[in-house]
């Protein structure tokens, strides 16, 4: 199970780094394309504070992050959420008890956090793709065979 979060982890962050570099392209960004993406990478520092247990300091909307540091935040998180993984000690079916952004307590299994957040950067960047499609000559591809057939990914 370890394997397959990994995979969806790491898709995520190759395919992030696709939209993300299609945006940098562009002469101009649509102001809602980049609040979407800035969400997109505040989410997986609101989801990692919340299974870490420690403080975000980007906030979930409205974040105003720089096009220009977008490829080093997705490494940057992509690298925290394969540590969580591939540590030993973190079985995916512990129970995450987190309080979301309007305060009220939850609690998820690890397996059911990571699913969530790459699903949830999915239909983000569906969203993003959409809104700089006519902007870009070729829009950015982000699907998981395509991810396969480039990485070599192992299960």
């Amino acid at each position: 199970m370890k394997n397959q979060l990994l995979l969806m982890i790491r898709h995520d962050a190759w395919a992030n780094q696709r939209v993300a570099h299609a945006m940098a392209n562009l002469a101009w960004i649509p102001s809602k394309a980049h609040d979407i993406f800035d969400h997109i990478i505040a989410a997986h520092a609101a989801w990692y504070s919340r299974v870490t247990q420690t403080h975000s300091a980007i906030p979930l909307w409205r974040s105003q992050l720089e096009v220009k540091d977008y490829t080093s935040l997705i490494e940057e998180f992509k690298m925290k959420w394969e540590m969580i993984l591939e540590n030993e000690a973190n079985d995916v079916s512990r129970i995450i008890t987190y309080q979301n952004s309007s305060g009220h307590s939850f609690s998820n299994t690890l397996h059911e956090i990571v699913m969530h957040l790459c699903m949830h950067s999915q239909y983000h960047r569906g969203q993003v793709v959409t809104l700089i499609r006519d902007l870009t000559e070729t829009p950015p591809t982000t699907d998981l065979i395509l991810y396969l057939r480039e990485s070599n990914f192992s299960a």
